[in-house]
């Protein structure tokens, strides 16, 4: 008569609880891993459009100094001072 060992009842509930926290841990380490990554890619865009707001920004003070509108206003209105004379050139075809 051979006699089988029966397995320790703590070592069961220790398979069984490591299997439980692989089956529950496992899924979230990749999902937090993922959420990382993308944490990293947002930062790195919240960066360049951070810079580019910072860029505008410059670009809208430096437009709306009173020498800016002025310089608008003459080169795409054609717009000039009162008193000034506007000098035109005028192109004919000559055969």
């Amino acid at each position: 008569m051979t006699l089988i060992r029966q397995p320790k009842p703590r070592l069961i509930m220790l398979a069984l609880l490591l299997g439980f926290f692989a089956v529950t841990l496992v899924p979230r380490c990749c999902t937090i891993w993922k959420l990382n990554a993308q944490k990293q890619a947002l930062e790195m865009k919240k960066i360049e459009i951070t810079q580019s707001n910072q860029q505008l920004s410059a670009e809208k003070d430096k437009l709306n100094s009173p020498a800016a509108v002025e310089r608008i206003a003459r080169e795409k209105l054609g717009m000039v001072k009162k008193g000034e004379k506007v000098l035109m050139e005028v192109q004919t075809d000559s055969p």
